[in-house]
C-alpha cells in the first residue's frame, strides 16, 4: 500500500496529511488560489439545483467571471479557502469534493464569513467536518478567533457544523439565520472507548411511507423545506427564551 495512505488520518489532519472519508476513501485538502479556478468551477458542477440554493440563496445556473475572480481570490490571510479533492490507492488527485472559505470582516479583523459546500455525491461522508477541521486550525493561525455564517432555515448541513461549534442562531430581517461561532483554542482529540461501543444500543431503523402513488416531487420538496424552517425557527426561539428570560425567572 503506498506509504501516504499508511500515515492517513480519520479525521481533518495537517496540512499535506490525507484525511479518510467515512466510505474509506481518501482525499487531502488543497489550499485554493487565484491559479486555481478550476477547483471552484469543478465543486460548483458538482452541486445540484437545491445545493446550489443552499449556498448562493438562490437559483444560480453558472459562475460568472466576477464569481470565480472572488471564490479563487484566497489570499491567505484575509480571505482563506480550501478544496477537498479525492486520493485514490496509487495517491493521485481525482475529483473535487467540496469547498470551504472564511473571509475577515472588516477586515483584520478577529472575525471571519464562513462558507462552505460539499458536492450531491460526497455528502454525509465526512467531507465538510474535514474541510472545518482544516480551515478552522488555518483561520487560528492567523488571528481569526470567531465565525460568523448566514443560512438558510432549511440547510441542515450547515445548521449542524454552526452548532457543533457552539453557535447560537439569530433571525435576520430577511429571514435566514445567523450564527456566531467562537473558535476552539485546539482541535478537539477523541479517542475510541471500547467499552462504550460495546454497549452502543442499536441505530432504530428510519419510518418509511408507502404511497399507493408516487408524491408530486414540487410538493414534497415545499412541505419538507417548511417543515425545516419551523424546526428552525421553534429551536431559535427556545434558545433565545433559555438564554434571556429563564436567568430573569430565577433571578427574582
Amino acid at each position: 500500500m503506498n506509504a501516504v495512505i499508511d500515515h492517513a488520518r480519520s479525521r481533518g489532519s495537517p496540512r499535506g496529511e490525507p484525511v479518510r472519508l467515512k466510505d474509506g476513501t481518501f482525499c487531502h485538502i488543497h489550499p485554493i488560489g487565484r491559479d486555481d479556478p478550476e477547483l471552484v468551477t469543478a465543486c460548483f458542477d458538482g452541486l445540484s439545483d437545491a445545493s446550489r440554493r443552499l449556498r448562493f440563496f438562490g437559483a444560480k445556473r453558472a459562475l460568472t467571471e466576477a464569481d470565480l475572480a472572488y471564490l479563487s481570490g484566497a489570499d491567505g490571510r484575509e480571505h482563506l479557502a480550501f478544496a477537498a479533492v479525492r486520493r485514490d490507492a496509487l495517491g493521485r488527485d481525482t475529483d473535487v469534493l467540496g469547498a470551504a472559505r472564511c473571509i475577515r470582516s472588516p477586515p483584520e479583523s478577529e472575525t471571519a464569513e464562513l462558507a462552505m459546500a460539499v458536492v450531491d455525491r460526497a455528502q454525509g461522508n465526512g467531507v465538510g467536518t474535514a474541510l472545518l477541521d482544516h480551515l478552522i486550525e488555518a483561520a487560528r493561525e492567523q488571528g481569526i478567533r470567531r465565525f460568523r455564517c448566514e443560512v438558510l432555515a432549511d440547510n441542515e448541513g450547515m445548521r449542524a457544523l454552526a452548532k457543533r461549534l457552539g453557535g447560537h442562531p439569530g433571525w435576520l430581517d430577511d429571514g435566514t439565520l445567523e450564527y456566531d461561532c467562537p473558535l476552539p483554542d485546539a482541535p478537539a482529540a477523541s479517542k475510541p472507548n471500547p467499552k462504550r461501543a460495546s454497549r452502543r444500543r442499536p441505530v432504530p431503523r428510519s419510518i418509511s411511507w408507502r404511497t399507493a402513488r408516487p408524491v408530486p416531487a414540487p410538493w414534497t420538496d415545499s412541505w419538507d423545506r417548511a417543515a425545516k424552517v419551523s424546526v428552525a425557527f421553534f429551536e431559535t426561539a427556545a434558545l433565545t427564551w433559555y438564554d434571556t428570560v429563564l436567568p430573569g425567572q430565577f433571578g427574582r
